[in-house]
């Protein structure tokens, strides 16, 4: 409601004085209309009874309080067959009877319950001059009628998490008009059937592969034609491959993306590797953590070498980055230096163990070596760390005395196996693996297609399934209803049990899913509802109830 006046409305309002204060103005109104109607008769009547005063907030002017003295009057009824004798004057352009407020204040409270809820709404109300609380808010929308639901023709249902793995509550959604129609407290067979009665009309139901829809969709609209959603088709088909995977995951952890060696055009690169040993000297071996620190500089210092090399043959930054699998950001910070930029040394920062480190280097020439019974000592110091602490502080003075007691005549100087090579390449997940099985060939990367191929190598099992994942995924995106019978009945007698179970599951809910192949509507938009309904909730904090949040969704649509 827009308001391009001082006064709510000026054509049954005059103001007669205004009293200027610190923080607040008061505007004395007086009506004007010579004649009203009753409100129960509809008589016109011109006969005052008496005057009487209301006090009312108003919209600030430029962040002042502003409060009207509204003298409004009493009048007879002089209808005969009217059984209100006094009545008091209407004023619906300007206040509500029994109103504190007037009616375009009651309106912004409402829009602002509505649009950022209580607490909030009442935070940014303040910074405007209007002091209300955000109970003022809640009730404002409480106290609004809410919008006539209209009968759908196509309707979308999906639930949404009142509390995630607890409870749950239905969306309603208007999929020709695109809005949400109505929210049911629960996801529950029976609360879907009685809304459906309650509304008979609905002639197609898109909803999801849940049973609970389908159960309430056939008792409440058993003429409705119900479609399923093809997205959650494909899910479904996602987390039987993945059971699938996960039940051969021996196999699975034998395959590597990226264990291949590099192809020719990529020897210029070089091979950036991490199993490198070192050769034996006379020199104490390298800690681990010394260990990892070599290896991570050799693969900077090659992943250098390969970015200036691709780019002496002309890829630019993005190529770069796409052939290497690196950020480009990290292609352009190498190709802007002179030589292959290393991190930097970390600032020393003074550890809690430092002021006890001469303490345990005494105890350590005592001969103590146990470092339990040293943190023990420096616990009651008054040190507070773990005891790992003191192992890291005494761990470069154990191999200082080992490596003497090596380097003794008497005992010959041993070297350390070079530790296994690491293999090259990275471990896939099942739900990674499983997607790229239901997606078409020519949209994986070489990398990808080569690892579904060493996969189906070492599980030949795996090509029947790929191609019948494959077959399903196409009739889907496709809309191919003619295939899905012949799918069903090759996926039904497939030697793969995950499979033939899927197969089984999607023959039973057959109407549904050949309605989804036929039928253009799907449960897109109604997704895209439930994650509003979720900020809408989640900006509540919790602490309204389901009745507040299905008007703040249903007047916000």
């Amino acid at each position: 409601m827009r308001s391009v006046t001082i006064l709510p409305d000026p054509a049954v309002l005059t103001v007669e004085q205004i009293f200027p204060e610190t923080d607040t103005i008061t505007l004395v109104v007086r009506t004007t209309r010579p004649a009203v109607d009753c409100p129960d008769c509809g008589h016109a009547t011109s006969r005052v009874h008496s005057w009487y005063m209301r006090q009312l907030q108003d919209l600030p002017w430029q962040g002042l309080t502003v409060r009207l003295r509204l003298h409004t009057r009493r009048w007879f009824c002089d209808h005969p067959g009217c059984g209100r004798h006094i009545f008091t004057e209407r004023l619906p352009s300007v206040v509500m009877p029994y109103g504190q407020r007037t009616t375009r204040l009651a309106t912004i409270a409402f829009v602002f319950g509505v649009a950022v809820g209580g607490e909030p709404g009442a935070r940014l109300l303040g910074e405007l001059g209007i002091a209300l609380s955000s109970d003022t808010l809640r009730r404002a929308v409480a106290a609004t009628a809410l919008p006539v639901i209209t009968t759908p023709r196509v309707l979308g249902v999906d639930d949404w998490s009142w509390r995630k793995g607890h409870d749950y509550g239905t969306i309603l959604v208007d999929l020709e008009r695109h809005c949400p129609i109505d929210l049911l407290p629960d996801a529950q067979a029976a609360t879907f059937a009685t809304w459906l009665q309650a509304h008979p009309g609905v002639e197609i139901i898109c909803r999801d592969r849940g049973g609970a829809y389908a159960n309430g969709a056939r008792q409440g609209a058993p003429d409705a034609i119900q479609v399923a959603d093809r997205w959650h088709l494909l899910a479904n088909l996602g987390d039987v491959l993945e059971r699938l995977l996960v039940r051969r995951h021996d196999v699975l952890h034998q395959v590597r993306l990226g264990m291949h060696a590099r192809t020719d055009d990529e020897s210029a690169i070089g091979a950036i590797t991490s199993n490198e040993c070192e050769p034996p000297s006379l020199t104490p071996a390298p800690s681990k953590k010394e260990q990892d620190r070599q290896h991570r500089m050799a693969r900077r210092d090659a992943r250098y070498q390969a970015i200036q090399a691709l780019h002496d043959q002309g890829c630019g930054i993005r190529a770069i980055a796409r052939q290497l699998g690196i950020h480009p950001e990290t292609v352009r910070k190498n190709l802007a230096a002179a030589s292959c930029p290393h991190p930097g040394p970390r600032p020393n920062r003074q550890r809690r163990i430092t002021p006890f480190i001469p303490y345990l280097r005494e105890r350590w020439e005592a001969g103590e070596r146990r470092p339990t019974v040293l943190w023990a000592e420096i616990r009651e110091q008054g040190f507070v760390g773990s005891w790992k602490r003191a192992q890291e502080v005494m761990a470069p003075w154990r191999r200082d005395e080992r490596a003497a007691s090596r380097a003794a005549p008497e005992r010959p100087e041993t070297h350390p196996a070079p530790s296994p090579a690491r293999p090259r390449g990275t471990r896939c997940a099942p739900r990674q693996v499983a997607s790229w099985l239901v997606r078409p060939t020519e949209e994986l990367q070489p990398t990808q297609q080569r690892y579904l191929a060493d996969l189906t190598e070492r599980w030949p099992e795996l090509e029947a399934v790929h191609r019948l994942a494959a077959q399903f995924a196409g009739i889907i995106r496709t809309r191919a209803a003619d295939d899905l019978s012949p799918w069903l009945c090759e996926a039904e007698h497939s030697a793969i049990r995950e499979l033939r179970e899927f197969a089984a599951g999607i023959r039973r809910d057959g109407a549904a899913v050949q309605a989804a192949l036929d039928y253009a509507w799907s449960s897109g938009q109604v997704e895209g509802q439930v994650n509003r309904l979720k900020l809408i909730k989640r900006s509540m904090y919790g602490r309204a109830d389901f009745e507040l949040l299905r008007r703040r969704v249903l007047h916000a649509a």
